[in-house]
């Protein structure tokens, strides 16, 4: 059984179908899409990261 089957039997309606929840990504092309907004979202964090980081470095040259 599925997640997807669990849950319906749980709770008596299809959450991605209720909610338009299941993503608009091919099966065939769902990991490469997977893998390509891991690595967005890890530049993004990293960006966040090194400007935290350099806000940090700025405040304690301005003390």
């Amino acid at each position: 059984m599925t997640l997807e089957e669990e849950f319906k039997n749980q709770h008596g309606y299809n959450a991605y179908e209720q909610n338009n929840l299941r993503p608009e990504v091919p099966n065939d092309f769902y990991v490469e899409w997977l893998e390509h907004k891991v690595e967005f979202l890890r530049s993004i964090n990293k960006t966040l990261m090194n400007s935290s980081l350099n806000q940090n470095a700025t405040n304690k040259i301005t003390e």
